[in-house]
């Protein structure tokens, strides 16, 4: 009945203003299928509202947010492109959190596995993997969206990514509980034994405490720790090259953009120069 009750109030929205991006925004996550209850899931309405959204306010950045995950679930590279191009045309992600992304990309070893936790530590070296060309080899993984079985095909299409073997095979792509934490638990254990073929890369954004937390040993090398088997916990020379590079990137100005509308991203977000201070 609520989500009913939303749906006829944003619907009586786009009554009185067509155009209105964010009532198209609301509407369109009522019926996504990552969301919505069953008698309300429809992936056609869900991708007409964002376009509309876009459309309507092309900077509407969570929309094109929303669109990159749909270009997933539609196995769309044109799509893709299209969505992170119009996300970082958006202005929602603000040059000091572009400039960190960058910085991170350069940070990272070659075809690094890059385990990030959300919005701000995914989305801006996405935009600058696609837009810019940095570091196609390494594969950014949004933890929380390793639940999403479309997504983990993507990763395992476009990165060769092994899974855990009761999971390899058909990756069943409309499954919304694929178990991100064993997934995750499986890439530690391999890389802990020197079996993963690709470095596995915890960005400093989740936390020492999910470093440590499982097999391996994080060794800081920089904005990320690398999970591997050596005792050491520190890569002096890895440090002191990421704070060279540091040196020459601008973090200065807004970190929260005033179009985004997020609470959760202008509450928790830190400056990026915090960040690397951190």
């Amino acid at each position: 009945a609520y989500l009913g009750g939303l749906k006829r109030c944003y619907g009586e929205a786009l009554r009185l203003d067509p155009c209105q991006s964010f009532a198209h925004e609301v509407v369109a996550s009522l019926y996504n299928p990552q969301f919505a209850h069953m008698e309300l899931q429809s992936d056609d309405s869900t991708v007409t509202h964002l376009e509309q959204a876009v459309r309507c306010d092309a900077r509407n950045g969570s929309a094109w947010m929303s669109l990159w995950v749909q270009s997933l679930r539609h196995e769309d590279g044109a799509a893709e492109r299209r969505a992170l191009e119009g996300l970082r045309t958006s202005g929602i992600l603000t040059p000091s959190w572009l400039a960190h992304g960058r910085w991170v990309l350069r940070t990272l070893p070659p075809r690094a596995i890059v385990l990030a936790a959300g919005d701000i530590d995914t989305y801006p070296p996405a935009v600058v993997q696609s837009a810019e060309g940095l570091r196609p080899d390494v594969a950014l993984v949004n933890t929380s969206m390793l639940n999403i079985g479309y997504v983990v095909e993507h990763l395992v299409r476009r990165y060769g990514l092994a899974l855990p073997p009761d999971l390899s095979g058909d990756v069943p792509r409309d499954t919304l509980d694929f178990n991100a934490d064993r997934i995750i638990a499986f890439w530690r254990t391999e890389a802990a034994a020197g079996r993963l073929d690709r470095p596995l890369v915890v960005l400093h954004s989740m936390g020492i405490d999910y470093a440590t937390a499982g097999a391996g040993t994080p060794m800081l090398s920089g904005p990320h720790w690398v999970i591997g088997a050596s005792a050491a916990m520190l890569d002096t020379a890895a440090v002191a090259a990421a704070y060279r590079l540091a040196d020459a990137t601008d973090l200065s100005g807004p970190f929260v953009s005033p179009q985004d509308r997020s609470p959760v991203r202008a509450s928790a977000a830190f400056s990026p120069a915090l960040m690397l201070g951190y």
